[in-house]
């Protein structure tokens, strides 16, 4: 088995890539991944010809037990010496609220502050602001690792609506 490594951390829920080298005489592949940490597959093995699978749909923030084994027409042989390994995914950025300017501000000035609360697990964060108020950002994200944004250049007497979205490795 080469990755994810033995005791990776953090890993992506949504894709986690399962890869291992060739076995001699091995004519298929099957590998298992479950989440009981007794050195046995509680789940199915799942047969392939490649050197490797990716996983989706995963649970977050959970630790996850795999192998994989080589097959041919006499049996199977585990890799790493029977060893399972183990990996542990990430949680998407917590919850978290805006906080000005407040929806539906009047009167503001051509450049304003946006300030939203922190959210548990962001590392950046991305904002938006735009003049249409169609849940998509019709412009560019831009990323800041603060809590905090200035924005300049407004039109006067122009709506604008802003979103801002916390981000990790995780997504």
């Amino acid at each position: 088995k080469s990755t994810p490594v033995n005791g990776a951390t953090g890993l992506n829920p949504s894709s986690v890539a399962l890869v291992w080298g060739t076995s001699t005489g091995a004519t298929s592949y099957e590998y298992c991944v479950d989440t009981s940490n007794n050195n046995a597959c509680d789940a199915a093995w799942t047969s392939t010809a490649n050197l490797g699978a990716t996983l989706s749909g995963l649970a977050s923030s959970t630790t996850y037990y795999w192998q994989v084994r080589g097959r041919n027409t006499l049996g199977t042989t585990d890799a790493d010496s029977s060893a399972w390994w183990s990996f542990t995914t990430g949680s998407l950025p917590g919850a978290f609220n805006k906080a000005t300017p407040v929806n539906g501000a009047t009167g503001q000035a051509t450049s304003v502050n946006l300030s939203w609360t922190q959210s548990l697990g962001a590392s950046t964060y991305e904002y938006c602001v735009d003049t249409s108020n169609n849940s998509n950002c019709d412009t560019s994200w831009t990323s800041t690792a603060n809590a905090s944004a200035s924005v300049t250049g407004l039109a006067s007497g122009t709506t604008y609506y802003w979103q801002v979205r916390g981000r990790n490795g995780v997504g």
